[in-house]
């Protein structure tokens, strides 16, 4: 029952991930991230462009802080359940005296 558990939690991360990353793919315009244009800030690198490029403003993130974003909450929510998981079954082991 435990490991029917652990996999539908699994199956569920997966889920939201997916959903999690093609959300922050479509507000970032990942397809638009490019190199900087000339007389842009050269010290941030490559860039995306933000929702305010489209009500014909522009913004500039720089790809560090989209890929952490995108990739990185997915990924340190996986490693808070994998830690909780095995904090969970620590506490379930029998103890026995000597």
């Amino acid at each position: 029952m435990q490991i029917e558990r652990g996999h539908r939690m699994i199956k569920v991360w997966f889920v939201l991930s997916a959903c999690w990353v093609g959300f922050w793919s479509w507000y970032y315009h990942v397809p638009s991230c490019g190199s900087l244009h000339l007389g842009e800030a050269t010290n941030i690198g490559w860039h995306c462009d933000g929702p305010v490029a489209q009500a014909g403003g522009y913004e500039i993130v720089p790809l560090v802080v989209v890929v952490a974003v995108i990739i990185g909450i997915p990924i340190a929510v996986l490693l808070t359940g994998v830690a909780l998981r095995l904090l969970a079954s620590q506490d379930q082991r029998p103890t026995t005296k000597k």
